[in-house]
């Protein structure tokens, strides 16, 4: 019998149909992708906080609200804690050399993400409250 008439043969080769290797590949894929974003969350977090420690009081020695810079710094850190740790949970349950599929962690690491992009956010917008507070008066 011919190959092609063969009910298997159409599974095989039907635009769609996604094979194990290719679904390890794309977890792979998003898991890379999600370190990336945690490390870049990191790295401007740790930024922003160097940035208050060395520019508030020189920029605005007689500043009002400054609860929102403190709001702003305790945010930062929360991010960098949740980021850090989020990224060291990746990085120690990764796939062992030669497995063909990583843990899943999936929903739980992207939690961590989430949390670590909204402490991030709060930290932006209470900074942009205190500027603006102060730019404004």
């Amino acid at each position: 019998m011919n190959k092609d008439w063969r009910p298997t043969a159409f599974v095989d080769t039907a635009p769609g149909v996604v094979t194990e290797q290719e679904a390890g590949a794309s977890h792979r894929e998003q898991r890379s992708q999600l370190l990336a974003f945690l490390r870049r969350l990191l790295t401007l977090d740790t930024i922003a906080l160097l940035l208050i420690a060395g520019l508030i009081e020189k920029a605005f020695a007689s500043a009002q609200r400054r609860e929102a810079v403190t709001i702003a710094v305790g945010a930062f850190l929360l991010s960098l804690a949740i980021g850090g740790l989020a990224h060291l949970a990746l990085l120690a349950t990764g796939p062992p050399v030669g497995a063909r599929h990583a843990p899943a962690e999936g929903r739980a690491a992207l939690a961590c993400a989430a949390a670590t992009f909204l402490a991030f956010a709060v930290g932006v917008a209470a900074l942009a409250w205190f500027f603006f507070v102060n730019w404004l008066r």
